[in-house]
């Protein structure tokens, strides 16, 4: 057994060896002017503020060559048939657009297309949430010298680094030691598609998902339901609390029900209950993979926990409601970065009872936190205008700001 272990540690330096070889040479790799390569999520899904950031540069910028990179056939064949450039991200197409592309972008890391091949390149990092919670450091340094060096690799290595506004700077370079012009407040580009159209923002969305949640919020009022999954949702040591310990979900379906109002779910892919949605009326559970952001539009009131969701839909001036039902521990593990009672604008009941009554009074209209909710935009967003995806292709090909206040931010706070 120590012989096999032995090996596969050989097994894995060596690997490690010749992608870090791969990288260095990739460096060598001449880039191209104005070819654009987007990832996101692993290169699972087309999503997040990469593919709003490419949907702008692919539809209106004719001096980028903006090319969608994904490990999914079917995410490429959506794309291609819709007209875009897209190639898997493995493959030699894939590899030598990366190998040469000016500015690669991602939702997590270089492994959103394929790390090693983008030396040469700007990786700018879109990232894919506002830091409530606490991120950076405090996860490499729980790894070995080796995975902390590969970490800094693979999951740091960006040139820039886009966030919704100043406040959120000092965060970001604290967390990733980015230096300070870096960072680029010039808002999240999936924040555009809640303040106007975007083009052809509905691909990779199920068509018969996002009828079925235009029908009902035209006719009810809809919440839209999306709690942060708990990685450590079974270590009593965390004080894990399953969600269907938290949330009664047939009493929510009965009580939307008496409304004739729904509430529409999205858990985190990895997220397991015990209670079948789908024997609820109405209490509709989207698939997990569903880009939630076209969807935003349709809904009365968004719902979550510690999802920085939330500072995106601000820019609605809709209600949110938060249920942090495992507050205590979460302050624990993983933490904040900001005080969670300065930043959520909506009530934050921690009990079911309280949260349900809540819930049922922004469906019924109840409003009071409007100007809590503006004063937390105002802290967290610099540009709640639409135009982030141009803002950021602009401060890229170093064009001057289309209005004398676009390069005027608030003071950190």
């Amino acid at each position: 057994m120590a012989r096999n272990r032995a090996l596969a540690v050989a097994t894995t330096i060596l690997t490690r060896l010749c992608t870090l070889a791969a990288y260095g040479a990739s460096s060598l790799a001449p880039s191209r002017a104005g070819r654009w390569v987007y990832g996101a999520d692993g290169g699972d899904r087309f999503v997040g503020n990469p593919k709003y950031a490419f949907l702008h540069a692919a539809t209106e910028r004719d001096d980028v060559r903006a090319i969608w990179l994904s490990t999914d056939g079917d995410v490429v064949e959506t794309l291609r048939e819709a007209g875009y450039e897209a190639y898997d991200a493995g493959s030699a197409r894939g590899l030598l657009h990366t190998l040469l592309a000016e500015y690669v972008f991602v939702s997590h890391g270089p492994a959103d297309v394929t790390w090693w091949a983008t030396g040469g390149a700007d990786v700018v990092q879109l990232w894919h949430g506002v830091p409530i919670k606490t991120v950076g450091d405090h996860l490499d340094r729980e790894w070995s010298l080796v995975g902390r060096f590969f970490f800094r690799l693979t999951g740091s290595n960006w040139a820039y680094h886009v966030t919704t506004g100043e406040a959120v700077g000092p965060v970001v370079q604290e967390a990733y030691r980015q230096p300070e012009e870096s960072v680029l407040p010039v808002g999240y580009p999936r924040n555009d598609v809640l303040r106007g159209e975007v083009e052809d923002a509905d691909l990779g969305v199920d068509d018969a998902v996002l009828r079925r949640v235009r029908d009902l919020g035209r006719d009810h009022p809809v919440a839209f339901y999306m709690p942060t999954w708990r990685e450590w949702s079974d270590d009593v040591d965390h004080g894990g609390v399953p969600l269907d310990d938290a949330v009664d979900f047939r009493a929510l379906d009965e009580s939307f029900a008496a409304r004739d109002a729904y509430l529409i779910v999205k858990l985190h892919p990895r997220e397991r209950l015990a209670v079948d949605l789908d024997e609820l009326e109405h209490v509709v559970e989207l698939p997990a993979d569903t880009d939630p952001y076209p969807l935003l539009e349709h809904v009365d009131a968004l719902v979550t926990d510690y999802s920085s969701i939330y500072v995106d839909f601000l820019v609605t001036d809709d209600p949110v409601v938060f249920y942090p039902y495992d507050l205590p521990s979460y302050r624990d593990h993983p933490g904040f970065e900001f005080d969670y009672g300065e930043v959520t604008p909506g009530p934050t009941p921690t009990d079911f009872a309280a949260f349900q009554g809540a819930l049922l009074e922004a469906i019924d209209g109840t409003d009071e936190y409007a100007a809590d909710r503006a004063r937390v935009r105002d802290r967290f967003v610099d540009h709640p205008d639409g135009s982030a995806a141009a803002r950021l292709a602009r401060r890229l090909l170093d064009e001057p700001p289309t209005s004398t206040t676009e390069n005027q931010h608030r003071p950190a706070t």
